[in-house]
Order: structure tokens, then C-alpha cells, then sequence
């Protein structure tokens, strides 16, 4: 190492701690073992560019890891090398210096090694060291020239560079690339270094990208280029035509829409909101649990990154940038609402990446030209972008119907410029307490939604003297763009570019939302709140023996590892008694102390939001839950019987709560829930008949209560039907229908008095009969009144193995009145 700049050891030792002493690096992954370096293989590890000060924070962070260090002879076979390190580019000449590519003769020696000797390998460890880690873009004019960027650095502004930034370097270790799988059948010395020195150098691109983000060009000069692009430019021409005006007022009218849309993205006040945001964590929060992160970090170095996520709280536009920008990827520009527009928090939420958007383009063609090529202009840089599609925050828990419009237009964009892979990543984010929990109650309750203003804002500042518990956020498994439209579009590729709607997008946005809605349940984590819920919401007065409840929570989670499989990454499995002791820390549970055991009841405040809570995972225990409301009124049922009414009721089920829709996928998960309810004594079976457990038995308490969680649903499903059959086929509207049930839905609400707003939500009416529009069980005749047949009529009776005669008969009643 003494050959670097000339140093020599004294000097190098003095740089050394000068470095020890200013540069404050941040490793990742935190975690080193979860790259799996074999340690009984060679490493040599592998930098960008040839800089000491590089090299000397690699030593000493692997040092501290107490890694192979660097500094470190390699041992390859028969040959040794004084150093266990090299940099694939180094900078060449003075004015001007350019980067010179270079296959290094290390990497030969290696390669050479390697294939002369089938015994022999090396781990290649490429390291990406980030000084500063600022997109192109920079508000401080002094710092923006010295922050890391593309282009490479000589000595003396890599010397300013470590000054400036030494406190914001990231180090990011990659997963060993094992030399002889790189190679493969490779022979040819020469030809396998260079093939090494090429997959690392597309490795350091696509981290480089990941990291610090594409070029951001200044916000007016974007906005210049939106005015300028041709489809805005032909609608300020129709619309100047069109209102007889001069195109200069459609222009201005124009840039105040860009100007309302576009972010104003700034690295130093993410840098800034980091810090804040870190101390408002740790004030609410008793920590973040992030899972599969792996293989986003992957993803990102290859793909521009939709992230997808569900939309629980107004938190959660901070929690995923906060996230992503804490394991070393760049944060995505958010589509936000104008409503949160407001006066200064505006500018604040622009500045740290979000862009704005109305709620509705209808009518104005010019606002949607501009804000489509904004969405285009960004995707064609590979900025990630961050929205929801359900539109608006959940209520009930419930994943809402997932809106088109952003994920239309972002297809349409890429269909236009499918230069760079892209992928849709959904995001599951579990809460164990909501900082907007008391709104919601009062909105669950029938209160109106007030529009968001400063008040409510700085009202929402006293949060910080409460607690939370913990955030659970899971990135699910990605859904490539282009094998969507591979399989719903094929002939996307050469359809020519036009601004007219392309006539697979419809279909092709409907199979992508679902999509992304069934993938962010499928990543969905159990906190001790949502089983807590689940568990006494299915029972009278919300009340429990403490080793009942603890029994019934053991129970589900063995039921819900049974249908995730080993595939999913469902985070750790807490003891029921753990879930039960959390849920007091909470303030979930009111302990009642009692000679022959505690009891344990949910708090009188958490009713109605509890309801909440369980249906972020209903989704999770939906089948078995069918399959125990077939024993709630039979003590027992043909096998044969039992499937046909789970395959009746599922696909409805499937719809709302965004399941998997494969048959094959749902038997096999059908087939698995009966086993692993045999094994829990639930039911048995024998020749054919399933039989439940003994009446007076601990288990057929469990089934009876595994049963509620889907009970209701089906209840609702069995009260629009009534009301078809009551009022006769054709004489409803789907509209009038979807009242008359609201209506009906609430009265029994009042009468039985049922603390569970969603059974009379008016978005789950409409779903259950589009779905029965779309199995053909009712249709629309040329008037828009529903008719339906015989189908209808069967299914009606069918409902009479599930429901009891009480339900059935209020349900009738209510109709009827």
C-alpha cells in the first residue's frame, strides 16, 4: 500500500487516523454474515475506482468486522499477491483526466488460477464506497460539486470531497461472486478476465444507480422540458384552437399545472429529514421490523422501482423513504394528494421527493398531458416512484379496490420506453397502534372525513408524547412490467407510439392491481394486535380465559404457517403468551383477576378499532374459517360437500379479500387446511365424512370461534341475496340494490348490535355483485335492472349448510319489513 500517492509507511499511518478521526462511514448490510462469505475460500475484494482513501475505509471496516482484511496476502494455489484488494478503473492524465477501464493484473492472476486449476476459487467482494450519496442535483452550490455523482473525482476534489462529506459515506458490501460459477465453461485466460471485469462492472452501475439515483435536473429546467415535449405541446395547440386564444395563456396555464405537480427533490434536506425523522421513530416507535429487503437491493440495481404499498396511515409516506433511504437506496419521488399541499408543509413534502396530483383528470386534457409526461419523463430517467393505488387510506383494514389511474399511465410510459426494466414492488405496512386511531373510530362511526388543514397538523404534534409499538414493513415479491404485458398484452412491443389509448391497457392495469393487492397480502406480517383481534372479535363481550385465548392464538398461527408454506418470510412466531403480555403493554387488553383463572377482554375504547386490526390479516385465515363454518350447524359433512361449498363461496371471497385466484393453488391450500385442522383435533375424517370435534370439547369451541371471522362476510353476501329474491328478478337497479343493502346492513347492525362498520360498507356490497355479474349468477337487462335465474335460487339454498336458521330468518325479516 505504500505505492499509493507516493506515501510512504509514516505518511500512510498519519492519513490513516486523520480519515479514523473525520470519516464516519455506515456499513451495509448491517448484517455481513447475510452475504454468506464462505470463509474457507480466498476473498479478494474489489473497488470502483483506485483511491487510497477508499482503501482505507475498507481496512478499517472490515478490521472491525473482523473480516479478511485487504491489507491481507491472497493465497491462490500457487500464487500469492501482497494484497487481497483491487479497483476495476483508475483515473488517467491531467487536463483533462479521464477514466481508464482496466482489466486489473490481479484479476488476471485470478482468473489464470482459476482455470489452470479445477481446485481452485476466490470470492470476488465488489465494495461501492459513497462519499455523500446526492443524486445529480444539489440546493448547496459548494457542496453539489463536491458530492458523489457519476462523474469520477481527481485527488484534489476527492480531497474536498472527504472534508465536506466524510459523515455521510456509505459503504455497501455486495454478495461474493465466486469466480469458477462466473466463468462457467470459460477456458480462455484472457477472455475469462475480461468477462470477470465486466460483470463487475455492471455491478457498480447498477449500485450506483440504486444509490444515489439518476441525473435530477433543476426543477425549472424540468418543467421547461415538460412545455416543450410534444404531446403538451400539441394539446396547448388544441386547446389554444379550441378556445380561441393566444397559445402563450395556455402555455402559462400550463406551466402553473407543472408547476403544481413537480417535486423539488433535495439531497441535503433528505439528509436533514433523516435525522428528524430518526428522533420521531424513537419517540413513537419501539422499533421498525423490515423483511425481505434483500431482494429489493438487488432488484433496484437493475430495474426503475415502483414501490406499491398499502395505504394504512399518512406515516407511511415517511416510513418507506425513511427505510429505503436507511439501507442505501435512493428515495422515490411520492405521488401524493393535493390536499396535503398545504401552505409551507407543501414545500417541505416537495423537498423530499413528492410530486403532487388532483384526484380526478376528468375534463382537462391539458393537466393530464402535462402530468403523464411528468410521470414519463421520470421513468425514462429510472427515478423510482412511490404511490398508492388504492387512492385514499383504509378505513376498515381492508385493502381497497385498487384505483387505474397511476398504474395506467405509468404502463403506458413504459410501454413507450422499455429501455430499463421495470418492476412493481408492493408493500406491506402493519401498525400496532394508528396515530390517526380516533379519526377513524369517529368515521367507522358515521362521522364525515374533514379535509386535511394546519390545524389538524399541528394538532397531530402532541402524538409525541404517546406510544405506538412496533411498525412492521415487508417488501413483497416484484411484478416484472414486462412479462405482464408479455402475458395480458402480447403484441405491446410493436404497437406504434400514440397518444390514444392502447386497447390492451384496460385489461392489462385491472390484472395488474389485483396482482399487487394479492402480493401485498401475501407479504402481510402478524403482529399481536392482529391476533389478538382476530381472536376476540369471534367471541361474546370480547372476552377470554387467559388459556383460552392463549390456546386460540397458537392455534390460528399454526393454521396461518400451514397456508403461507415455507415460501413467504413471515417474520418470527411469537409465544401466545408473549402476544398476550404485548397486547397489555399496549393497552389492547384489560386484565379481570379471577380465583380460577384470569380473564382477559379487549379495552372499551378498542372495539370498533380492533375491527381494523383483524381485517388486515382476515385474508390469511379466510379458508380455514370457511371450512369451520361448514361444522358451525352440522356436527358432520361429506368431504365431497364440504369442497363444494368452499368452491361456491370462495371465488366472492377471493375478490375481497384478495386472494390467489388459481384453482390449483386453492385446493392444494384447501387440501392443507383440513389436514392441519386434523391434526389439531379440530375435525376428523373417516371414510369420506368430516366430523367436528365433541360438542362439549376445548377444540369445538376453537372451531366455533375460527368460524366468525368469516361468518359475516357470508352473512352479507346471503343479504343481498335475499333482497334479490324478496324484491324479484328485474325489478332493482345495481344502485338500488347497493342502498337497499347499506340500509338493511345497518338496521341489523343496530338491532344485534354488531361493532363492525364494514358489515355495512357500500364498496363490499358493490364488489360481491359485480362478482356475481361476472359469474353470470345475475345480469343487467337493457334497462340497467338486475335479473337473475335459477343459479341464484340454488345458491340461496346452499347457504342454508352454512348459516344458521336464526341468521337466515333475521336476515329474511329485515328484508322483508
Amino acid at each position: 500500500m505504500n505505492r499509493y500517492l507516493g506515501l510512504d509507511r509514516l505518511g500512510l499511518g498519519l492519513t490513516r487516523r486523520l480519515l479514523n478521526i473525520w470519516v464516519r462511514p455506515r456499513l451495509l448490510p448491517e448484517d455481513l454474515d447475510s452475504l454468506q462469505i464462505d470463509q474457507n475460500l480466498p476473498v479478494c475484494y474489489v473497488l470502483e475506482m483506485r483511491s487510497l482513501a477508499d482503501l482505507l475505509v475498507l481496512e478499517r471496516e472490515m478490521r472491525n468486522a473482523d473480516l479478511h482484511r485487504p491489507a491481507a496476502e491472497l493465497q491462490i494455489g500457487d500464487f500469492t499477491a501482497p494484497r487481497s484488494v483491487f479497483a476495476t478503473a483508475r483515473m488517467r492524465g491531467w487536463l483533462p483526466k479521464r477514466v481508464e477501464q482496466q482489466v486489473p493484473d490481479l484479476l488476471r492472476n485470478i482468473a489464470d488460477a482459476v482455470v489452470d486449476d479445477e481446485a481452485v476459487d476466490v470470492q470476488l467482494v465488489p465494495v461501492s464506497i459513497f462519499w455523500g450519496r446526492s443524486p445529480e442535483k444539489e440546493t448547496s452550490v459548494f457542496k453539489a460539486l463536491f458530492a458523489e455523482r457519476w462523474k469520477p473525482k481527481g485527488r484534489l476534489r476527492k480531497l474536498l470531497t472527504i472534508f465536506l462529506h466524510g459523515r455521510t459515506v456509505l459503504v455497501q458490501v455486495g454478495k461474493p461472486l465466486p469466480v469458477r460459477e462466473s466463468l462457467g465453461e470459460e477456458t480462455e485466460k484472457t477472455t475469462a478476465a475480461r468477462r470477470l471485469a465486466r460483470l463487475l462492472r455492471v455491478h457498480f452501475k447498477g449500485v450506483r444507480t440504486a444509490t444515489i439515483g439518476p441525473d435530477l435536473s433543476h426543477r425549472n429546467t424540468l418543467i421547461g422540458q415538460l412545455l416543450k415535449a410534444p404531446p403538451v405541446s400539441r394539446q396547448i395547440v388544441r386547446e389554444a384552437r379550441a378556445r380561441k386564444v393566444q397559445d402563450a395563456e395556455v402555455v402559462a396555464e400550463a406551466r402553473k399545472y407543472a408547476l403544481e405537480i413537480a417535486a423539488d427533490y433535495s439531497p441535503g434536506f433528505v439528509r436533514f429529514a433523516e435525522k428528524i425523522l430518526s428522533w420521531i421513530w424513537n419517540r413513537l416507535y419501539d422499533g421498525i421490523a423490515v423483511h425481505n429487503i434483500d431482494g429489493l437491493l438487488a432488484l433496484s440495481r437493475t430495474h426503475t422501482i415502483i414501490y406499491t404499498p398499502c395505504h394504512r396511515s399518512h406515516i407511511d409516506y415517511l416510513l418507506l423513504s425513511f427505510v429505503v433511504y436507511q439501507h442505501g437506496l435512493v428515495p422515490p419521488h411520492i405521488a401524493a394528494g393535493l390536499n396535503l399541499n398545504l401552505p409551507i408543509l407543501g414545500g417541505v413534502l416537495r423537498r423530499g421527493g413528492a410530486f403532487f396530483l388532483r384526484r380526478s383528470f376528468r375534463g382537462n386534457k391539458l393537466y393530464a398531458a402535462v402530468f403523464h409526461e411528468y410521470l414519463r419523463a421520470n421513468l425514462a430517467k429510472g427515478v423510482s416512484i412511490e404511490y398508492f393505488i388504492e387512492g385514499g387510506r383504509s378505513r376498515t383494514g381492508r385493502l381497497l379496490r385498487p384505483k387505474p389511474g397511476m398504474l395506467a399511465m405509468t404502463l403506458r410510459s413504459f410501454a413507450g420506453n422499455a429501455d430499463r426494466p421495470l418492476a412493481f414492488v408492493p408493500v406491506y405496512i402493519g401498525y400496532d397502534k394508528l396515530v390517526e386511531g380516533q379519526s377513524y373510530i369517529g368515521e367507522l362511526s358515521g362521522r364525515a372525513k374533514r379535509k386535511e388543514n394546519w390545524l389538524d397538523f399541528l394538532r397531530s404534534i402532541k402524538i409525541l408524547r404517546s406510544e405506538f409499538g412496533t411498525v412492521q414493513l415487508a417488501f413483497g415479491e416484484p411484478i416484472e412490467a414486462a412479462e405482464l404485458l408479455d402475458r395480458e398484452a402480447p403484441g405491446w412491443r410493436d404497437a406504434q407510439s400514440s397518444e390514444d389509448k392502447p386497447v390492451w391497457l384496460g385489461n392489462a392495469v385491472e390484472v395488474l392491481g389485483d396482482e399487487i393487492m394479492v402480493r401485498v397480502n401475501q407479504t402481510a406480517i402478524v403482529n399481536s394486535v392482529n391476533m389478538l383481534a382476530l381472536c376476540l372479535l369471534a367471541v361474546p363481550r370480547q372476552a377470554m380465559a387467559e388459556q383460552d385465548l392463549i390456546r386460540q392464538i397458537e392455534m390460528t398461527q399454526t393454521l396461518i404457517k400451514t397456508i403461507r408454506g415455507a415460501r413467504i418470510d413471515a417474520g418470527p412466531i411469537m409465544p401466545g403468551r408473549d402476544v398476550v403480555s404485548e397486547g397489555e403493554e399496549l393497552g389492547m387488553l384489560v386484565r379481570r383477576s379471577h380465583e380460577l383463572g384470569d380473564v382477559l377482554t379487549l379495552a372499551a375504547d378498542q372495539a370498533v378499532l380492533s375491527t381494523y386490526f383483524r381485517n388486515n390479516i382476515l385474508h390469511l385465515v379466510a379458508i380455514p374459517s370457511l371450512i369451520a363454518c361448514g361444522f358451525l350447524h352440522n356436527e358432520s359433512l361429506e368431504k365431497n360437500r364440504l369442497m363444494d361449498l368452499c368452491r361456491m363461496a370462495y371465488p366472492f371471497i377471493r375478490s375481497e379479500l384478495f386472494l390467489p385466484e388459481e384453482e390449483d393453488g386453492f385446493e392444494l391450500q384447501l387440501a392443507r387446511c383440513l389436514q392441519s385442522m386434523q391434526d389439531l383435533g379440530l375435525i376428523s375424517e373417516h371414510e369420506g365424512i368430516l366430523r367436528r370435534a365433541h360438542a362439549t370439547s376445548r377444540e369445538a369451541g376453537q372451531l366455533s370461534f375460527l368460524a366468525q371471522a368469516t361468518l359475516q362476510i357470508l352473512e352479507r353476501y346471503y343479504l343481498v341475496i335475499a333482497l334479490l329474491r324478496n324484491r324479484g328478478s328485474g325489478t332493482l337497479t345495481q344502485k338500488d340494490l347497493e342502498t337497499l343493502c347499506q340500509l338493511m346492513a345497518q338496521r341489523i347492525s343496530m338491532i344485534y348490535e354488531l361493532d363492525s362498520p364494514d358489515f355495512f360498507a357500500r364498496d363490499l356490497f358493490s364488489n360481491f355483485i359485480n362478482e356475481l355479474k361476472k359469474f353470470d349468477v345475475v345480469w343487467a337487462d337493457d334497462g340497467g335492472k338486475l335479473e337473475f335465474g335459477d343459479i341464484l335460487v340454488e345458491v340461496s339454498e346452499k347457504a342454508q349448510n352454512v348459516l344458521s336458521e336464526e341468521i337466515r330468518h333475521s336476515i329474511l325479516r329485515v328484508t322483508q319489513a
